[in-house]
């Protein structure tokens, strides 16, 4: 048997237009079958992982701030210090933010400011749209959270939009602890300097009793470099960012959707 625990991202490796298709279940119950394991890395909350739902064997989200096992369960949560939240609120207060915790997801921001928010990204007008429109992932937000009950939140990840580069600058620097290793530009994710991909895949390592020499890994985004650069068999796909595609020791081409599950059926074979 070749390699046989997958750490892999979700958006942009993994899915399928951001969805956990009947195909990918299939194949990740054939990587089962053999043994195997498909362990879900992402930057996602746990609650858009769980809405989902599906079969994991372990979960990593957060972008490594939460870590569940293969019976759902929490084994590791990494919480932000309450002054640095604090410090982050009254710095970034102004603009519609995020606080990720292990239970939900809140915000600052109204059902129409994040529904703009939204349509902007993918270079649609911030036309009204109703809750119930939103994708699954923004309706898992609860909005309009003013400022102290954010403050009081146990948060392990804080999540920003479009922010000012030479102040989140000044900001990271006054909070050594923390790093922000965003999915994609113009997006501030925001964890303890321990809660990355990286550290939390060789955390599951660690409680498997196994070593990076049995996995492989798979990511697209910047906040996929740690965990590209801690796993040495480590692919980024074709379409991956500059950051991702550098950190991996090989690149994946992708002349389909599922080249990522085709990739792990391959490696599990040996």
């Amino acid at each position: 048997m070749g390699v046989t625990l997958f750490f892999t991202d979700l958006d942009g490796t993994f899915m399928v237009n951001h969805q956990l298709d009947d195909t990918l279940r299939q194949g990740t119950q054939r990587i089962r079958d053999q043994g195997g394991h498909v362990i879900f890395t992402t930057g996602r909350p746990s609650v858009s992982v769980w809405q989902m739902e599906p079969e994991v064997d372990w979960l990593i989200a957060a972008n490594g701030a939460l870590i569940y096992d293969d019976e759902g369960e929490l084994v590791s949560e990494k919480r932000i210090d309450p002054a640095d939240l604090a410090d982050f609120i009254m710095t970034f207060g102004n603009s519609p933010l995020k606080i990720i915790t292990r239970d939900g997801v809140y915000s600052n921001a109204s059902w129409s400011q994040l529904a703009g928010s939204y349509l902007r990204r993918r270079g649609l007008p911030p036309l009204p749209l109703p809750s119930f429109l939103l994708p699954p992932f923004l309706r898992t937000v609860e909005p309009d959270v003013p400022a102290g009950m954010l403050m009081m939140l146990p948060a392990v990840k804080l999540e920003l939009h479009d922010a000012d580069p030479d102040k989140m600058a000044r900001f990271l620097a006054a909070h050594p602890n923390l790093v922000n290793a965003p999915s994609f530009s113009g997006l501030s994710e925001i964890t303890r300097k321990d809660a990355t991909k990286g550290h939390a895949a060789l955390e599951v390592l660690q409680y498997l009793g196994q070593d990076a020499s049995q996995a492989a890994a798979f990511g697209d985004g910047i906040n996929d470099v740690t965990l590209l650069e801690a796993i040495p068999d480590s692919y980024a796909p074709e379409t991956g960012s500059a950051q991702a595609k550098e950190a991996a020791a090989s690149i994946l081409p992708m002349p389909d959707d599922y080249a990522v599950l085709h990739k792990m059926e391959d490696l599990i074979r040996g």
